[in-house]
């Protein structure tokens, strides 16, 4: 009699040990998945915020004789945390219903009246307009804001849509877009 009470004891004992090896197995396992996701939404998080700029404002210049959007002047600086930006390894893409075109960094200007008048594929740092006047600057750095031009081939109309992506060579790009006024007031006609 006393055999069998030592065995039953035996036998229950050894299942709340099995049952006790098995939730602290599950326990485990959930925790090393609920630990992934979350390394996995931190590290989503940080290339978010890690290196990028935000678009303040967009500006377009009128051009009277075609009665068009013909240049853009879009003002920018570091997101918060962002790592610096060299322009010289940037790009910049934009988009309307005619096409797509792609500029990569030209040069300094002083001011809009400083940019040439057809597309040759660059955008441009307006000095004027940036908190930084070095005409040799290309580094976008925290706490700088500085406005950035390009001269498009395919112009903006009134009620077309536009889109431009900034593309820093290490880190997530930046994109704004919008639908342009029904109608241009002015030679500068606030886009976003």
């Amino acid at each position: 009699m006393k055999g069998q009470t030592g065995i039953g004891t035996l036998i229950v004992f050894i299942s709340l040990v099995l049952t006790a090896a098995l939730a602290a197995f599950l326990i485990t396992q959930t925790t090393v998945a609920t630990q992934s996701k979350a390394a996995a939404v931190a590290d989503q998080a940080k290339e978010r915020t890690g290196t990028t700029v935000e678009v303040v404002r967009v500006e377009g210049l009128v051009n009277s004789s075609k009665g068009a959007v013909d240049r853009l002047i879009l003002y920018v600086r570091l997101a918060p945390g962002s790592s610096p930006i060299n322009l010289n390894t940037t790009t910049l893409v934009y988009y309307s219903s005619a096409g797509r075109e792609v500029y990569k960094y030209g040069v300094n200007k002083t001011n809009e009246s400083n940019l040439p008048t057809r597309d040759g594929g660059y955008f441009y740092l307006l000095t004027q307009y940036s908190s930084v006047k070095d005409p040799s600057y290309v580094v976008l750095q925290s706490g700088d804001f500085v406005a950035l031009a390009i001269v498009m081939n395919n112009t903006v109309g009134p009620s077309n849509w536009w889109r431009v992506t900034i593309v820093p060579k290490e880190g997530q790009p930046a994109e704004v877009y919008g639908i342009a006024p029904d109608v241009f007031v002015g030679n500068v006609v606030v886009l976003r």
